[in-house]
């Protein structure tokens, strides 16, 4: 409960004027795609030739 209410913003008892849209808002937002540039693409030739025949 402790991991949900810290990623929402969302405690208990629920916040005074709270409605069910504001909740369902917080609850079910949409997550942040990490950047892609962070992350380098594999070459994947090298990859092939240095897994050999284990694959």
């Amino acid at each position: 409960m402790a991991a949900v209410t810290a990623r929402t913003s969302v405690g208990w008892p629920l916040p005074d004027g709270l409605d069910d849209a504001q909740l369902k808002a917080r609850l079910f937002a949409k997550a942040e795609p990490p950047p892609s540039a962070s992350r380098p693409l594999l070459d994947w030739p090298t990859v092939q030739r240095s897994c050999g025949d284990r694959a």
